[in-house]
């Protein structure tokens, strides 16, 4: 699957949700044993590397910036918080069999005070925005830096939303745009 535009029929970027980007997309074509649906396994540490090197071994338009992007989001999510504060080994390419490294002790604490954080933060009265959640959640785990940084993309609204949406606007693309 090449894409290099979100094929959903919206080009809003307020109607895309984050796992329906083309980058998501993709990524969850090339790797399923990693981002299929509903599979949260912790991953290898710099596996952003070894994604990149067998994207481009495979053909594929995406862009290790863009892994970069997707892997941010994903390990920011309550199930693969969950999955990392479970411990046990981590998952590269071909599954836990190639890497022997397991998650931890410090890294499932981390994932649990992340998780306890986002469980906190979503206490509010539940709607069916999931994607509104995921884009919460998102922004809860940035640091000052990596806020400024989607404030700015987002015109400097102040607006965490106007953030969220220049994210997802960077993953509705395989290819890095000049900018």
């Amino acid at each position: 699957m090449n894409v290099n535009t979100v094929t959903t029929g919206a080009t809003d970027p307020e109607a895309i949700r984050a796992s329906d980007t083309a980058v998501a997309r993709e990524i969850a074509t090339l790797w399923p044993n990693l981002f299929g649906p509903g599979v949260f396994v912790p991953l290898t540490i710099g596996i952003d590397k070894i994604l990149a090197a067998d994207a481009q071994r495979r053909g594929s338009a995406v862009t290790r910036e863009k892994i970069r992007l997707f892997i941010g989001w994903h390990v920011r999510r309550a199930p693969y918080l969950e999955a990392q504060k479970l411990g046990g080994p981590r998952h590269s390419i071909h599954g836990a069999v190639e890497n022997a490294r397991t998650v931890t002790t410090a890294h499932a604490k981390y994932a649990q005070e992340k998780l306890q954080a986002v469980v906190q933060r979503s206490d509010a009265p539940s709607t069916q925005d999931t994607d509104g959640e995921d884009g919460m959640s998102w922004w809860n785990g940035l640091d000052r830096r990596e806020r400024a940084k989607w404030m700015k993309a987002g015109g400097d609204t102040g607006v965490a939303a106007d953030a969220w949406r220049a994210f997802k606007t960077g993953l509705s693309t395989l290819t890095d745009t000049a900018g």
